[in-house]
């Protein structure tokens, strides 16, 4: 299903791998977990060389062929941010989003792992609703925001209408620089609410933003800044950001976590796991264009060991 303001597309660096037996892939995993030590070089080799619908079939080949539970034994087998890495791939999308928002509670995390949630409910092991978790974790205009997205996240989209870009701006401006406090709740209508077709259809989301550009002689990420704070304007923010370019956005995430202190692994793995039968390849273009370096030479230079080989795997090449 459909992510928030993200679409599958094309533009993935995994493919499907011709040919691939899920038999023939579970012997070479137990081959590598077998006896004493690990060839952890041979579990990066297969899996990143599998596409997501290629790896589900090798847990089940596993369990019928020896009877043990395939992700158990690669997490028994493998440790640190590399066994983080494997489990994420291992997952079905919509499994790998509901375990995502199960963690992010209440935090930037949260704020940005709301834009690109593929699935309105968790998998029946969570037990409750991505809605009510939403609403258990979260408050105020923030928990509004994001109840706002799950729902949005179920609508097809209807017909375009290019008078509707400028009455939104012209509402969204006064919801905002020109109202003594913000209208939280219309920023939700707008941004939120309204149909992808309609801040998605190319001209038509430039009009949006040129037009308030127009009307507050600032762009609207400003705005949210000046006029929201905390979680609810990371969320608002990060949500503006995918509408306007997906690829960057994401460009931008995977920059902060490979330059911050430290790498964050956690964003580095939901990022390359997530984007990389979508839109690597554009995510890698922008990259480039915005930081100089590829980011290939960024994964390369700031981990290390299987972990960075499985990592290149999922970016796919240099640029």
């Amino acid at each position: 299903s459909a992510a928030i303001w993200c679409f599958t597309g094309q533009r993935g660096t995994i493919k499907d791998c011709p040919g691939a037996d899920p038999q023939k892939d579970a012997e070479v995993l137990h081959k590598a977990m077998k006896g004493l030590g690990t060839d952890e070089k041979a579990i990066v080799e297969l899996l990143g060389n599998r596409s997501n619908k290629q790896r589900a079939p090798i847990v089940t080949a596993y369990k019928k062929t020896y009877g043990k539970d395939l992700i158990k034994e690669l997490k028994s087998e493998l440790n640190g941010p590399l066994e983080k890495l494997v489990v994420a791939m291992m997952m079905s999308p919509a499994n790998y989003d509901a375990y995502l928002v199960k963690g992010a509670i209440q935090t930037v995390y949260y704020a940005n792992e709301c834009t690109f949630l593929k699935s309105h409910t968790f998998h029946p092991e969570h037990g409750k609703s991505l809605e009510d978790a939403i609403k258990n974790d979260t408050s105020g205009d923030f928990r509004n925001l994001l109840v706002t997205l799950c729902q949005a996240s179920r609508d097809e989209g209807g017909s375009v209408d290019t008078n509707l870009a400028k009455q939104d701006a012209q509402k969204l401006y006064a919801a905002g620089e020109r109202k003594w406090g913000t209208d939280d709740d219309e920023f939700n209508a707008i941004l939120c609410a309204r149909n992808k077709n309609h801040l998605q259809a190319g001209v038509l989301f430039q009009l949006f933003f040129q037009e308030y550009m127009k009307l507050s002689g600032k762009d609207i990420e400003k705005s949210i800044c000046s006029e929201m704070h905390g979680n609810l304007e990371h969320g608002m923010v990060a949500l503006v950001k995918c509408i306007k370019n997906i690829p960057a956005f994401f460009a931008e995430v995977l920059n902060k976590a490979i330059k911050g202190t430290g790498t964050s692994d956690r964003t580095l793995i939901r990022i390359m796991v997530s984007r990389s039968e979508i839109d690597m390849l554009d995510i890698r273009q922008e990259y480039k264009k915005n930081y100089g370096k590829s980011l290939y030479t960024d994964i390369a230079g700031d981990t290390g060991g299987d972990y960075e080989k499985l990592l290149l795997k999922l970016c796919g090449g240099n640029d």
